[in-house]
């Protein structure tokens, strides 16, 4: 257990993430990505724009999508589904 939770993509360095999240989209062969950036966690929000980037020098469309993941009081919910929604139709629009 000790070693999964050392060496999972969440913990650590930002870099970790952003590898492991294009590592996980080429095996699924994903056509773009969303990130979700939770507002309490300062390490996720300041490596969103770096995983954006890279990402997407990686060929994949991403959308940075931020919420609070613990508190579902935060009124977020029509926004996230507008921008997803927007997203959906870029996506399909490359398609």
């Amino acid at each position: 257990m000790a070693r999964r939770l050392v060496y999972s993509p969440f913990n650590g360095p930002a870099q970790r993430r952003i590898d492991r999240a294009l590592e996980m989209a080429k095996t699924v062969g994903a056509d773009g990505a969303v990130w979700f950036c939770h507002w309490g966690c300062k390490h996720t929000l300041g490596g969103a724009r770096l995983g954006k980037k890279a990402l997407e020098e990686a060929g994949l469309p991403t959308l940075l999508l931020d919420g609070d993941s613990c508190d579902r009081g935060f009124g977020g919910e029509g926004q996230a589904a507008t921008r997803m929604e927007a997203f959906l139709e870029v996506l399909e629009g490359m398609a």
